[in-house]
């Protein structure tokens, strides 16, 4: 199949010298914080029914709104969802969205149909539409991966690869798109600890994010499973709760639908959150200096100043990672707009 794919969608060939790259400003645009960078490919992998729908709804509905997500900012996009299923819950859910969050509709299109990765001249028509509707850079959410595949085989690593080149030639370069995927996990994995997405490994792969989703104890976890250029933010927890719309069904009945919130249930900690390990005293030792010398019960410190300090402690990126994280889940490190609020009072001790 492979033989067939267009030559026109190969870019051409070119290369930069190193020292004229460096040259150029090495930026890290997200278009939501912490989790999609700007022109980037992403994975939401989760079970069915266990709301990776929704929370795609939810991630496209604050982008195309230009309004944070459960604290997290965004920059505002124009929104194409490509809902290969289910169109009119789709719509019904975003209704819903509109009315709990009381906005009215965002620069968002919903799709008529589903497309065929799998054939470069079908994911050309998307950019096509994009550029009659003057859509510039905009967050592509393509719900499911299977519905929007094409005449092929996910399992194929050939198939898959095709895709990807697609995606990456067609809407993430020529489009200047970033790219959500959502995506089923195996039939072996739902019930293990780990998810993972569901036929060839290419995907995940060439995914820049990897976001996991599923129901665990009463609460919806959203998990990053992978974050290629940046620390993975931290879990989110979050809780379904019922919307009425206004409109009722052909028998007069109300018509309902579920938006996400961030869950007020606190989530158990682990045996890792309980404990103070040596790159967990490192930081704390360092913290307690910063601390003493303001002389404050907050302190404050900008992202900069908190990734020295994360640096000097811990050496290996995804103990620090770990490390930012236990501060968090201890309540210790908040997280606000322009760096991070520590609670000074939680620094004692050994």
């Amino acid at each position: 199949m492979g033989d067939n794919l267009p030559s026109e969608i190969h870019p051409k060939f070119q290369a930069d010298l190193l020292a004229d790259a460096i040259k150029s400003k090495q930026a890290l645009n997200w278009i939501l914080d912490g989790y999609f960078e700007d022109n980037s490919l992403a994975l939401l992998v989760g079970p069915v029914g266990q709301f990776k729908t929704f929370l795609a709804i939810d991630w496209a509905m604050s982008i195309a709104s230009g309004v944070p997500w459960l604290g997290c900012r965004v920059t505002q996009r124009p929104v194409l969802y490509i809902a290969g299923e289910g169109r009119s819950g789709v719509v019904r859910r975003m209704r819903g969205w509109l009315l709990y969050h009381g906005r009215r509709p965002p620069p968002l299109y919903i799709a008529k149909n589903a497309t065929q990765l799998l054939i470069p001249s079908a994911v050309s028509e998307i950019q096509k539409f994009l550029d009659e509707h003057h859509q510039s850079e905009p967050f592509i959410v393509l719900d499911t991966l299977a519905r929007n595949f094409g005449p092929g085989n996910e399992n194929s690593t050939a198939d898959m690869s095709i895709v990807i080149a697609t995606l990456d030639d067609v809407l993430r370069v020529a489009a200047c798109a970033t790219v959500l995927i959502v995506h089923h996990v195996p039939l072996e994995s739902i019930s293990g600890s780990a998810l993972r997405s569901r036929g060839s490994s290419a995907l995940p792969g060439a995914a820049d994010t990897i976001i996991t989703c599923r129901r665990v104890k009463g609460s919806i976890v959203v998990h990053c499973d992978k974050q290629k250029e940046a620390d993975p933010p931290p879990d989110k927890f979050l809780a379904d709760v019922e919307v009425e719309l206004d409109q009722q069904d052909n028998f007069g009945n109300p018509i309902t639908t579920c938006v996400l919130t961030e869950s007020d249930t606190p989530t158990k900690q682990s045996k890792f959150n309980s404990m103070r390990g040596i790159h967990q005293r490192s930081v704390i030792r360092l913290l307690r200096s910063r601390a003493a010398d303001s002389n404050e019960p907050k302190l404050f410190l900008s992202h900069e100043l908190m990734n020295q300090v994360l640096k000097e402690a811990v050496p290996d990126r995804k103990r620090r990672y770990d490390t930012r994280k236990w501060l968090i889940e201890r309540t210790w490190l908040h997280k606000i707009d322009d760096g991070y609020e520590i609670d000074t009072s939680g620094l004692k001790g050994d």
